[in-house]
């Protein structure tokens, strides 16, 4: 299910793609708890270090019809505790599910109250897509699609999020290593999503609400109390 498109991950142009991507999942002014957490891939990649202060980190993969890595389960059941996982980084998984309402419920499961999720997509609304276009007339399968504001709407369905998102890639492919410095502009050839889980606080009563006032009813007022010494 999950093969053809793979192969794009081994392309010069992607490999530095990713690489500009850690880079800046690793030096980008998060501010998260330390703690557990989460690395969501299309493939197995090399391991690197994750952001400062979570040693703790879970990898995985798809693989076959499920979540292949450091654990092996199913895209609706990850056996992680419920807000248990500080950070959680997904990238370009859903430009090969297409989105996929069970493990996108699944992971804002796993994500603590105050804990940050970084997504990363293929834009499709950068200049990129001329060259995604050339190498599918070649046989290279295109990603399926998925727009920021599209994932931050699914996301918001499941769970109060508060989000921001920008652009990197550089607006045209390259072979060689990609300055991983500045931000980038909304045709560049990736889009981020930094979204993080609100905590839930309780509600105030207003004390200055009015009191319905409560009548008790004539033969249970007339009653003696059985209590000793009444």
């Amino acid at each position: 299910m999950h093969a053809p498109i793979g192969d794009v991950f081994n392309l010069a142009e992607i490999e530095n793609l990713l690489a500009l991507e850690w880079s800046w999942v690793s030096n980008a002014p998060l501010t998260v708890p330390a703690g557990p957490a989460l690395s969501l891939a299309p493939a197995r990649w090399p391991a690197r270090p994750m952001h400062s202060g979570h040693q703790s980190v879970t990898r995985l993969h798809l693989a076959d019809d499920g979540l292949g890595g450091d654990l092996n389960c199913s895209m609706s059941a990850l056996p992680l505790e419920t807000d248990g996982v500080q950070l959680i980084v997904v990238r370009h998984v859903f430009d090969v599910l297409g989105p996929h309402e069970e493990l996108e419920s699944e992971l804002m499961r796993v994500l603590a109250p105050g804990g940050v999720l970084c997504l990363f997509g293929f834009n499709p609304a950068s200049t990129w897509r001329l060259w995604w276009l050339q190498h599918a007339l070649h046989g290279m399968p295109m990603p399926r699609w998925n727009s920021a504001a599209q994932a931050r709407r699914r996301l918001a369905a499941l769970d109060a999020v508060q989000s921001r998102h920008g652009y990197l890639g550089g607006s045209w492919p390259s072979s060689s290593a990609m300055d991983a410095r500045g931000t980038g502009q909304r045709w560049h050839g990736v889009w981020s999503l930094v979204a993080r889980k609100q905590r839930i606080a309780a509600r105030a009563v207003d004390s200055h609400l009015p009191r319905k006032r409560v009548v008790l009813a004539p033969g249970l007022a007339r009653l003696s109390s059985r209590r000793a010494g009444m």
